[in-house]
C-alpha cells in the first residue's frame, strides 16, 4: 500500500470520529473492563485460583476464562475455537456428551490436577516474560488464548487481534515484512508500524485495531 493510500484510509477513519483526542464511549468502557480484569488477577491470584474459579462450562460468569472470552469479547473475539483453548475446561468432547473436567492438551498433564497447575504456570510465564520473545513463542497455551492474555496485561505492546488470517491480511496489505509464523511476531510488526507512523503513533491499541478492521480488512 502506498503512503498516499494509507493517508486516505486514515482520513476517512478519522472522519468517523474514532480518533482525534476523544475516544468513543464503547472504547472507554472497554478500557475500564480491561483494567478491572488485570487488577482482579495479579500473579498471586492466578496461582491460587481454584478449578471452578478458572474454567468455563460451570455457568460462573465470574470465572477467569469466562471473563476473558465473554466479558472482554470486544477486546478480541476468541469464541471461534472450542473451550479446549483454555488448557482445562468443564464440558463435553465430541461424541462424549458427559459433562466433566477435561484437559485441552495432553502435554499439560495426565490428570486434571496436574494439567491445571501447568496451565496456570503457563499463564504466569506469559505475564512475567513479556519481553522474552522466544519464551512467549514456545509457551504451550493456544495462540488465541496466549495472545489475548498478553494484550490484556500489556495493551501497548501486544495487539488485540490474534488470528494469523487477519494478521497476515493486515501485514500484507500494508506491504510490511511477513516472514514469521508466530502470531506474536506478526502483532509486533503491526504495532511497530503504528508507532512509527506520524498519524497513528499516538493511537491506543483499540483505535488502531478498529482502524485495521474498518479500513484495511476490506482492501
Amino acid at each position: 500500500m502506498k503512503i498516499s493510500e494509507l493517508r486516505e484510509h486514515q482520513a476517512f477513519f478519522n472522519y468517523k470520529e474514532y480518533v482525534n483526542s476523544k475516544e468513543s464511549k464503547e472504547s472507554k468502557e472497554l478500557l475500564k473492563l480491561r483494567k478491572r480484569f488485570v487488577k482482579d488477577y495479579p500473579i498471586e491470584k492466578i496461582r491460587s485460583l481454584s478449578l471452578d474459579e478458572y474454567v468455563v462450562g460451570k455457568g460462573l460468569k465470574s470465572s477467569f476464562c469466562y471473563r476473558i472470552e465473554t466479558e472482554l469479547n470486544l477486546w478480541g473475539n476468541i469464541h471461534g475455537s472450542t473451550a479446549r483453548k483454555f488448557g482445562v475446561y468443564y464440558g463435553t468432547l465430541g461424541d462424549d456428551k458427559n459433562k466433566k473436567y477435561r484437559i485441552g492438551k495432553h502435554s499439560f498433564g495426565s490428570n486434571i490436577k496436574e494439567a491445571f497447575i501447568n496451565v496456570k504456570e503457563q499463564i504466569i510465564e506469559l505475564i512475567e516474560n513479556k519481553r522474552d520473545l522466544e519464551t512467549l513463542k514456545k509457551n504451550n497455551l493456544s495462540p488465541m488464548f496466549k495472545g489475548k492474555i498478553l494484550s490484556l496485561y500489556y495493551p501497548d505492546e501486544f495487539l488485540n487481534t490474534f488470528s494469523f488470517v487477519y494478521l497476515d491480511h493486515f501485514i500484507n496489505n500494508l506491504s510490511l515484512e511477513n516472514n514469521s509464523k508466530s502470531e506474536i511476531v506478526k502483532q509486533k510488526v503491526l504495532l511497530d508500524f503504528k508507532k512509527h507512523d506520524e498519524v497513528m503513533k499516538d493511537w491506543n491499541t483499540i483505535t488502531f485495531n478498529q482502524f485495521l478492521y474498518d479500513s484495511i480488512w476490506h482492501t
